[in-house]
């Protein structure tokens, strides 16, 4: 039987001699081809074909490093000018809670029955009679410390009725109050009340200037 021989698309019959010689011309040109493409791979690199050298590295750090610290500037002070900006709202907010109950309170109150004399947890306190009952009603402004805020404190309203020692009612009328800069004094025939209020280090003050009702 004779041997066949791969030469081109198609089978054709030769001899064994020539079907060797066949084969290691094969064999030649894959080996020639590939140190062609081993010869072309290993040459010198063009300038598209380089990496980055160690100073581009460097220098590419830093850039991203400046970006980032730029940011992040950006970013906290954003935060810090928002978080001010809520706190002096807030503060704003409770000296006003103040004013609205202060105020009336103090033009229902007899004028010889407020004691603007402060101790160490009440900021003042107004006494008025019922006409129809006769029967006397106190209302006390006190400070009551708030939990992890130093000298802050809440301001509570106590209604008292009558000679009863336990209030008929308390309310907390503002929080972040601070004591050391608010006060109620007599000037005239007008109660001064100066209430400050401070969450974080945004501080707010205002002055309530109220005449009580004629005696």
């Amino acid at each position: 039987m004779v041997p066949l021989a791969l030469e081109g698309p198609t089978f054709v019959r030769s001899s064994a001699f020539d079907v060797r010689a066949e084969v290691d011309a094969i064999a030649y040109r894959c080996e020639f081809g590939s140190r062609a493409v081993r010869k072309s791979t290993i040459g010198p690199l063009n300038r598209d074909q380089r990496g980055l050298t160690l100073l581009e590295l460097i220098i590419a750090i830093a850039l991203t490093v400046i970006v980032t610290a730029g940011i992040t500037a950006v970013t906290l002070n954003a935060l810090n000018i928002h978080l001010a900006t809520t706190n002096r709202m807030t503060a704003i907010a409770q000296v006003r809670h103040v004013g609205f109950w202060l105020t009336p309170d103090v033009m229902m109150a007899q004028p010889d029955q407020i004691d603007t004399n402060r101790t160490s947890t009440k900021l003042l306190t107004l006494n008025w009679t019922a006409p129809a009952s006769n029967v006397t009603n106190s209302l006390v402004y006190a400070f009551e410390a708030m939990a992890g805020s130093g000298e802050i404190a809440r301001l509570k309203r106590a209604h008292y009725i009558g000679s009863n020692s336990t209030p008929d009612s308390v309310y907390v009328v503002a929080e972040y109050i601070d004591p050391t800069a608010t006060s109620c004094r007599r000037e005239g025939d007008a109660v001064i009340c100066t209430v400050t209020a401070t969450v974080g280090k945004e501080s707010v003050t205002k002055e309530y200037r109220v005449k009580p009702r004629p005696d």
